[in-house]
C-alpha cells in the first residue's frame, strides 16, 4: 500500500485501495510460507544455543519495527538505487552484527534471493511494475536493485518470527542450550 501511495509501483487494474484484489492474500500466503521456509532452515542451520531459545515479544517487536523503517526507507528514495542498495546492506549487517545466528543469516539470505524472484515472476505476469522514474538499466528482472537488500531486513523478521514458534530443533543443540 505504502509502495502504490509514494509511487513507487503500480498495478495494472487496480481495484482495493490502489491495489489489486489478489495483493492481500499473496501476502498472507508469503507471509506463511516464509515462516514454514525459515522453520526448515532453523532446524537445518541452528548451530548455537542461541538458536533454541525463544526471543522476547520486545525483540520480535524491535525486529518488525526495523523492517517495517527500512520497507518505509524504499518509498522514500526508490530513485536512489545505490544509495539505497548500500544504507540496506550495511544496515542489514548492523542488524545480524548484534543478532548473528547461521541460521538467521541462512533465513535473510534465502529471503533476499525469494522475494525478488517472487516479484519478477508477477512483474513477467503482468501483475505490477515498479515504476516512480526508476531507469530500466538499475531494473534487472523488472526489480530494483535495492529489492534485495529489502528482503534481507524481511528474513531477519521472518527468522524471529520463526524462533518465536520455537519447534523441536536437534537433541544435541538442545543439550548446549540447558548447558
Amino acid at each position: 500500500l505504502f509502495h502504490v501511495r509514494t509511487g513507487v509501483l503500480s498495478y495494472p487494474l487496480p481495484d482495493f485501495l490502489g491495489q489489486a484484489w489478489w495483493v492481500f492474500p499473496l501476502m498472507a500466503s508469503a507471509g506463511v510460507l516464509l515462516i514454514a521456509g525459515a522453520l526448515v532452515v532453523r532446524r537445518v542451520f541452528a548451530l548455537r544455543p542461541s538458536d533454541v531459545a525463544r526471543p522476547s515479544t520486545r525483540r520480535i517487536a524491535v525486529d518488525s519495527a526495523l523492517s517495517f523503517a527500512a520497507y518505509a526507507l524504499t518509498g522514500l528514495l526508490p530513485r536512489e538505487h545505490l544509495l539505497l542498495t548500500a544504507i540496506l546492506v550495511a544496515t542489514f549487517a548492523m542488524r545480524l552484527a548484534f543478532a548473528y545466528s547461521p541460521a538467521l543469516l541462512a533465513t535473510a539470505l534465502l529471503v533476499s534471493i525469494a522475494g525478488p524472484l517472487v516479484e519478477a515472476a508477477v512483474i513477467a505476469l503482468g501483475g505490477f511494475t515498479f515504476s516512480a522514474g526508476i531507469p530500466w538499466e538499475a531494473v534487472p528482472l523488472g526489480v530494483p536493485y535495492w529489492l534485495a537488500g529489502l528482503y534481507l531486513h524481511m528474513g531477519i523478521t521472518v527468522a524471529t518470527v520463526a524462533r518465536a514458534m520455537n519447534p523441536e530443533v536437534s537433541p544435541a543443540l538442545k543439550e548446549m542450550a540447558k548447558a
